[in-house]
C-alpha cells in the first residue's frame, strides 16, 4: 500500500509532464479549437471547419511524433520531456488569447496545429517509454502513466466547458453556457 503510493508519487517528474500535455491539447481541442473559425467564427459552419482540419492536421503531427519512438532509441532527457509539455501549455495559451484577439487569424494558423500534434504525440511515447525503461516495476510504471494522462483528459474537458464558453462570449456566438457566474464567460443563469 503505502510504498506503491509512495512509488507511484516518485514518477512525478514523468507523469506530470504526461498530465500537463494531455491537458493542454485536449483543452485546446475541446474548448478553444471548437470556438474557431475564419474569416470570423460566426456561423457553425466556419467552426466545424476550422475544427475538421486543425483535428486532421494535429492527428497528422501525432503521427509523425509517435513513429518517432522507433527511430530514437533513448527516450529523452527529462528536462527535453518538460519543455515540450511547457510548449504545448503554451500553445494553449496563444490559441485561447488568438481565438479571443484574433491576431493571427486565417488559415496558416493551422500550421500549429500540425505542432500541437508533434509535442502531444512526443511527449505520449517517450513518456511512456522513460516509463518502461525503468528498473524498478515498470510493469506498475506503466499503468501510472496512462492514469497521468487519463486525468490531464478529464480536467481538460472540463477547462475546455469554460474556456469555449468564454471565447463564445468574447466572439459574441450564443450557445456555450457555464452553470457559474464568471467573468467573461457566458453563464447559464
Amino acid at each position: 500500500g503505502a510504498a506503491r503510493l509512495r512509488f507511484a508519487l516518485s514518477l512525478w517528474p514523468t507523469t506530470g509532464a504526461i498530465f500537463l500535455v494531455y491537458f493542454s491539447e485536449y483543452a485546446m481541442q475541446s474548448g478553444v479549437w471548437a470556438a474557431m473559425g475564419f474569416p470570423r467564427p460566426d456561423t457553425t459552419a466556419r467552426r466545424a471547419s476550422f475544427y475538421l482540419y486543425s483535428n486532421w492536421l494535429y492527428q497528422c503531427g501525432v503521427l509523425v511524433s509517435r513513429s518517432s519512438g522507433f527511430l530514437i532509441i533513448k527516450p529523452p532527457r527529462l528536462g527535453t520531456l518538460w519543455a515540450m509539455s511547457v510548449s504545448q501549455a503554451a500553445l494553449l495559451t496563444f490559441f485561447a488569447a488568438d481565438a479571443a484577439r484574433h491576431f493571427w487569424y486565417d488559415a496558416s494558423v493551422l500550421s500549429a496545429c500540425f505542432v500541437v500534434g508533434l509535442l502531444g504525440g512526443g511527449v505520449y511515447v517517450h513518456g511512456f517509454r522513460r516509463l518502461a525503461a525503468r528498473d524498478d516495476e515498470p510493469e506498475l510504471a506503466m499503468p501510472i502513466g496512462a492514469l497521468a494522462s487519463d486525468a490531464g483528459t478529464l480536467a481538460s474537458n472540463v477547462a475546455g466547458l469554460f474556456l469555449q464558453a468564454c471565447l463564445y462570449e468574447a466572439n459574441g456566438i450564443d450557445g456555450a453556457t457555464v452553470p457559474w457566474n464568471l467573468p467573461g464567460c457566458r453563464s447559464a443563469s
